[in-house]
This record gives structure tokens, C-alpha cells and sequence, in this order.
């Protein structure tokens, strides 16, 4: 299947996005998230609520929305017998991939998870447009649509569990032998696994489903036919979208969500759909620039390409640079510091991507990935 240098650019982008995201709960547990970084104020707590506000949730939607659009691509490229074959043994492979991330790097993981519902996706591949896009928005409504259940119905909240005391989790990922952060990973693993499945896990599938019907529908071939009501469109999504970011903490304030509950998925709703928006303005956006901006192109198709070991280089780092078998600097640094240094992991991505591919035509975990599906 012959590569497309504009959605290799959007995949290399999203990285970035994913690994700044993801530097901030290596850096402290995700458990303690709004308690760790919300002690910060400034400058600081200015950078956490962009970080939180522009990026987190967003770049990982454009990554998934890929995954879907790759796999129209790729079954349009075989006979449905073929191709059932081999993504059946390709999610294999890259569920053995995440299960190895969660196990020697963190419980964030991602692609275990891509893996997992890339097998459930296959009998989705027989609804129509219609059906796809529509269940699609489902899942991506999932989380508010779980909250009114929990609202109106009495179905249990979810939340992530805490493993240990904030204190304990940063002495031990800071000065603790690899068996004591590994036992706590796992513990972390497990204790957001109720999570994952209730408001991440569908929120991936939807966002799957939707790249499935941007693909039937050649989104970016209409997005480079109509390149002005594309711009026009990107710059309305993100500007309702940054509206609803400026105000909806005085939205939640205007009501007492104690005393009339129902409320709360109504105004999660509305989040949800504002970080689609969002999401979506940035894949519009940055389809246009690749489009028209062949230095942009290269250079982040090329991190694009080698985007599963671009991605495991990414935690391998923060490994190296945050746990205590390492250079243990968990929970030592200013959101500041984290924004700096995930620019130096992407510019090495970078680097390495351009670098590498003058030599090799594919990565290398990209290859072992290919060499043990086969074509």
C-alpha cells in the first residue's frame, strides 16, 4: 500500500501532542493529577491548564481517527479474505507490543488497547456509512451518556483507584528499586483499569468509527478541493471550541450540580463535543498546512513513519529520565521543565526519523511488526 506523506504528517504531529501529554503523568500519578499539579500557580499552572485545555484528549484523537482512516486504506488494498487474515495477525502483534510497553514502561499504554478493538472493529466494517458514523458518535457520547445512567439510574461511578498515598508514590518512583516501581505500575495499571473501560476505551472506538467514515467519505481529497471553506471551517471549530474553554468553568458555576445532578452529563456533553470540535479543527488544519507546506511534510511524515518506535522511544526516556532506576526526577520538575523537555524528546524523534530513514526504508520496530504479520 503506497504511503501518504500528508496522514504520515498528521501521525507525526499527533505524537508530539501524545508525548506531551503523557510527560505530565510520568512526571506524577495520574491518580493525583489535579491534586499534584493544581498546587501550582502562575506561569505554571497557566502552562498545565493549556496543556490540559489545547492538547490533552486532542493530539489522541487525531492518532485514533488515523488508526481508523488506516484501516479503510488497508482494506481497500486487499480482498476481504486477505485482509481479514492479516489485521486479524497484525492487532495480534501489536497487542503483544502494549502488553510489553505496560509491562517494562507505564500503564498508560495505548496500544494494547488499539490492538484489542481493532479485532472487535472488524464486523463494524459491514455497516454502512450511516451506521458507522452514527455509532461512532455513540461511543464517542459514551462518558456523559454513562453519567446520566449514573444520575438518573443509580448505576456505580467510576473513578481510577488510588494505589498509595501521594507521598509514598513519588518516594518510591523517585528512589525505589525497579521490583518496587514495577509492583506500583501494576498497581497503577489495575486500579485505572475500571476507568480506561468506561471513559477512554469507548471514546477510542468512536473516534475509531469516525476515522472509518472519514476515509469512505475521502475527507482529505475534500479538504484539498475545497481548501477555503476547509480554512473557514477549522477556524470556526477552533474558535467556538477555545469559547467554550474560556467559559465553561462559569458555565459549571451557574449551577449547583449537588442540588439538580441531571445536569452534570448535560454540561459533559458539551464538553465532549467541544473537544471533538477541537480535535477536528486541528485535523483540518493541519491537513491544509501539509497539503500546501512540503518542508513541514517531509520532515513530520518521516516521524510519522516511524511512529510505533517513535512512540516507545517516548516512554523509554521518560523512564530513564523519572524513575528511580534512572535519573529519578519524578515529581521534581516544574510544568514548565516538562513542556521544555518533551520538545527535546520530539526534536530527537525527529532527528532520529530523518536519520534513520536515509539508510532504512521502514523502523525498526515497524519492522518486526511487519516481519511477524507478513504481508
Amino acid at each position: 500500500m503506497k504511503r501518504i506523506p500528508e496522514l504520515d504528517a498528521l501521525r507525526g504531529i499527533a505524537l508530539f501532542g501524545i508525548g506531551l501529554v503523557n510527560i505530565f503523568v510520568f512526571h506524577a500519578p495520574y491518580s493525583y493529577y489535579g491534586e499534584f499539579y493544581g498546587a501550582f500557580t502562575g506561569v505554571q499552572a497557566t502552562t498545565v491548564n493549556i496543556v490540559v485545555d489545547f492538547i490533552g484528549g486532542k493530539y489522541l484523537f487525531i492518532f485514533a481517527f488515523l488508526f481508523g482512516y488506516g484501516i479503510v486504506l488497508q482494506r481497500n488494498s486487499r480482498s476481504e479474505e486477505i485482509f481479514r487474515t492479516y489485521w486479524v495477525k497484525r492487532m495480534l502483534v501489536l497487542l503483544i507490543f502494549g502488553i510489553l510497553h505496560i509491562l517494562f514502561f507505564w500503564f498508560g499504554d495505548i496500544l494494547a488497547s488499539y490492538a484489542l478493538l481493532g479485532l472487535l472493529i472488524l464486523p463494524l466494517l459491514k455497516l454502512s456509512n450511516r451506521g458507522v458514523l452514527t455509532l461512532g458518535i455513540f461511543f464517542i457520547l459514551f462518558r456523559p451518556l454513562y453519567y446520566f445512567g449514573v444520575t438518573a439510574l443509580g448505576w456505580p461511578m467510576v473513578q481510577m483507584g488510588k494505589p498509595t498515598e501521594l507521598n509514598d508514590f513519588i518516594a518510591i518512583f523517585q528512589r525505589g528499586s525497579y521490583s518496587e516501581i514495577f509492583i506500583l505500575r501494576m498497581n497503577e495499571f489495575f486500579a485505572f483499569t475500571s476507568e480506561n473501560l468506561v471513559w477512554y476505551i469507548p471514546k477510542t472506538m468512536g473516534v475509531f468509527l469516525v476515522g472509518i467514515y472519514a476515509a469512505r467519505k475521502s475527507i482529505f481529497i475534500r479538504v484539498r478541493e475545497n481548501s477555503r471553506k476547509a480554512v473557514l471551517l477549522s477556524v470556526l471549530l477552533i474558535s467556538v471550541s477555545t469559547v467554550w474553554i474560556y467559559f465553561k468553568m462559569d458555565v459549571f458555576g451557574l449551577i449547583d450540580l449537588d442540588s439538580t445532578p441531571i445536569w452534570r452529563p448535560i454540561l459533559i456533553s458539551a464538553n465532549v463535543v467541544f473537544e471533538t470540535t477541537l480535535a477536528m479543527s486541528y485535523i483540518i488544519g493541519f491537513s491544509l498546512l501539509f497539503q500546501n507546506s512540503l518542508f513541514f511534510t517531509k520532515i513530520l511524515a518521516k516521524t510519522g513513519r516511524l511512529a510505533l518506535t517513535n512512540y516507545i522511544t517516548q516512554s523509554l526516556i521518560c523512564v530513564l529520565v523519572f524513575y528511580g532506576y534512572g535519573f529519578g526526577y519524578y515529581g521534581k520538575l516544574k510544568p514548565t521543565d516538562l513542556v521544555l523537555l518533551s520538545i527535546a524528546i520530539f526534536a530527537l524523534n525527529l532527528s532520529f526519523s530523518l536519520l534513520y530513514l536515509k539508510y532504512k526504508s521502514i523502523g525498526p520496530l515497524e519492522y518486526l511488526w511487519r516481519k511477524w504479520v507478513g504481508r
